[in-house]
C-alpha cells in the first residue's frame, strides 16, 4: 500500500472518529409538542435549584406543580447520558428556576429529566409556562363554562365546542 493510501486511510479514520463518535453518542429526540411532552411526563413542575452535583443529582424546591403531585422538594438523578437534561451545558446554579418535565425512577421524590421532554430555564420556556398556567387556572375555575371529558389517559378541556387549550390534553395524577 502506498504512503498516499495510508495517509488517506488514517485521515478517514480520524474523521470518522471525530464526527462518528459525536453522532453516535448524541441524544436523538423526536420533536414533541407540549401536549405530548405533558402526556409522556410523570411530573411537570417549576423548580428552584437547591443543590447540584455534576453528573450525579440536582435538587429542586417545587414552586409550581402542573402534574404528578411531587413533594415540596424533588431530586433529579443525572446518569451522565447525553439524553439527561442537566449535563453540560445545562448545569443549574443555585436559585435558578426550571420548568421540568420528569419521569419517575422509583422513589416518589426522584425523577429523571430528559432533553427529549423539553425541560429548560423558566426564561426560555415562558410561552409554554403561560400555557400550563392557563390550563391550571381553567381547571381550578370550575365556573360551569368548561366541560370535562375524561377517559383513562387524558382530560380534554373544551369550552363552547372549541378547544381552549389549542389541543392540549392534560393527564391528571
Amino acid at each position: 500500500m502506498s504512503v498516499r493510501h495510508q495517509l488517506l486511510g488514517i485521515s478517514l479514520a480520524g474523521l470518522l472518529l471525530v464526527t462518528g463518535v459525536d453522532a453516535a453518542i448524541a441524544c436523538d429526540c423526536m420533536r414533541l409538542d407540549l401536549p405530548s411532552r405533558v402526556r409522556l411526563s410523570d411530573v411537570v413542575l417549576v423548580g428552584e435549584t437547591l443543590t447540584f452535583i455534576r453528573f450525579s443529582e440536582a435538587r429542586f424546591r417545587v414552586i409550581e406543580s402542573f402534574k404528578g403531585e411531587p413533594n415540596a422538594e424533588i431530586r433529579v438523578t443525572i446518569s451522565g447520558s447525553d439524553c439527561d437534561y442537566f449535563v453540560p451545558p445545562a448545569e443549574p446554579r443555585i436559585g435558578q428556576r426550571f420548568v421540568i418535565f420528569g419521569t419517575r425512577t422509583g422513589a416518589r421524590d426522584t425523577i429523571t429529566a430528559s432533553r427529549c421532554l423539553g425541560s429548560g430555564l423558566v426564561s426560555d420556556r415562558a410561552a409554554e409556562l403561560r400555557q400550563l398556567r392557563d390550563i391550571a387556572r381553567t381547571l381550578s375555575r370550575g365556573d360551569g363554562a368548561v366541560t370535562f371529558l375524561r377517559d383513562s389517559v387524558d382530560l380534554l378541556i373544551l369550552q363552547a365546542g372549541t378547544d381552549i387549550a389549542d389541543g392540549l390534553a392534560v393527564d391528571l395524577p
